[in-house]
């Protein structure tokens, strides 16, 4: 998963009418100017202090040409003549670039959000303290979001490198591995903070049952709240149980449980699901993406790759990655392309989405480190979602939460490697 992770990242757009058959490049028959507008889009660029105009912008009206748009304290407007559109928001830093592009519908909304590549994130800290009332033959561990240390058996202190910022903290008491008692901290961490955890007032997680359509071979539990994710849970094989944090515990989080059914070199097939009250859960896995061909890749105008991907029913998002990372210099470039149910229901009547990564190397501002590095192969990773209950990341202010209780995601993808073309 792009974990999804990958964080969770990580989630603007532009809207058209004209051709049904799809090419960014091509020139709409009537001059927008003279269209009747259909919407006012808006996308705003931000990092963690706030709202930034970043380094290009550019939007697409429906099969139009991209066009660069020009943004005020980091908000960008365009006007729409079209019921679709693409936005792409490029930025570089020395050892990281990010074209960041969506294309959707009117109908998906027309306020988008992005962040700027070159934010630095949270500052770092490092907070300290006690955990108390384990047995002392379990060991501990101590986590906010990503980070965690793990405390041996009869110790009692911590010291845990992290990030700045509000946070939902936990210390947990471990057997085989597995939470048995729980501790939970709400704080905004800071750099020195003491945060002292006391299991015997803390609480156990509960157990249910887990079960899926296709053998897992892996499964987790996390709290998941705007802030983050903390992994508190990770079953073992062979995975038929999970445990959470009761409802009255949450706060304003929600249980996250994800369940992996296949993880090989060439793809994945996993499913994520959010909720207040832990049940016993039977999931249905996604069928295994096939994509009709292998991507290609050319040089020119500069390394530029497409694919092919099948048309499916109840896909909510189609993405698109390809990346080149410098072995030597440990750079990396990175081509990131995703679209909404609704855009490609308008843009691919045939049923089948021909992607190619468009050709921007004419816009003003556009600069030669936003491409994939030249000579080098790259990596691509095709992933389709179908999402219920959950919000269109990009739809929605940073201080916002797109996850609800009762919400799900099924992922399905196929990734691999390209010679340098």
């Amino acid at each position: 998963m792009r974990t999804a992770i990958f964080m969770l990242l990580s989630s603007a757009l532009v809207s058209c009418g004209g051709s049904s058959k799809h090419n960014p490049d091509a020139a709409v028959d009537t001059p927008p100017d003279t269209l009747p507008v259909t919407a006012t889009l808006t996308l705003t660029t931000y990092t963690a202090s706030g709202p930034v105009n970043t380094q290009l912008v550019a939007v697409q009206d429906g099969d139009g040409p991209w066009a660069v748009v020009s943004g005020n304290a980091g908000v960008y407007t365009a006007m729409l003549h079209g019921d679709r559109f693409g936005v792409t928001v490029a930025c570089s830093t020395t050892m990281f670039s990010s074209v960041f592009t969506i294309y959707a519908a009117v109908s998906d909304g027309t306020n988008w959000y992005v962040g700027d590549c070159s934010d630095p994130g949270p500052a770092a800290a490092t907070i300290s303290g006690s955990v108390t009332g384990a047995a002392a033959a379990n060991p501990v561990r101590v986590m906010n979001g990503f980070d965690f240390v793990d405390v041996p058996a009869g110790m009692t202190t911590y010291s845990l490198p992290t990030t700045a910022g509000p946070a939902k903290l936990f210390a947990e008491e471990l057997v085989n591995k597995r939470p048995i008692k729980l501790a939970a901290v709400d704080a905004t961490v800071i750099d020195g903070a003491t945060v002292n955890f006391n299991l015997a007032a803390g609480f156990a997680p509960v157990t249910h049952s887990l079960v899926s359509s296709a053998p897992l071979t892996s499964a987790s539990l996390s709290y998941r709240d705007i802030h983050g994710i903390d992994f508190l849970d990770r079953s073992a094989a062979p995975v038929t149980d999970f445990r959470a944090v009761p409802a009255a515990q949450l706060g304003m989080g929600l249980n996250r449980l994800s369940a992996s059914a296949s993880a090989t070199a060439s793809g994945s097939q996993f499913v994520i699901r959010y909720f207040k009250n832990p049940a016993d859960q039977s999931i249905t896995m996604p069928p295994v993406l096939q994509l009709p061909q292998q991507p290609t890749a050319t040089a020119t105008p500069y390394p530029t790759a497409t694919a092919k991907l099948p048309v499916a029913a109840g896909v909510t998002l189609y993405d698109f990655d390809f990346s080149t990372t410098n072995q030597t210099t440990m750079a990396s470039r990175d081509f990131f392309a995703e679209m909404t149910a609704a855009y490609v229901a308008k843009a691919f009547p045939g049923g089948t989405i021909s992607f190619t990564m468009p050709d921007f190397h004419s816009l003003p501002g556009w600069q030669t480190g936003f491409q994939l590095e030249a000579a080098l192969p790259i990596d691509f990773f095709i992933e389709t979602s179908a999402n219920v209950n959950v919000d269109l990341f990009n739809t929605l202010p940073p201080d916002q939460f797109a996850f609800h209780d009762g919400g799900e995601e099924k992922f399905t993808s196929a990734l691999g490697q390209l010679p340098a073309p």
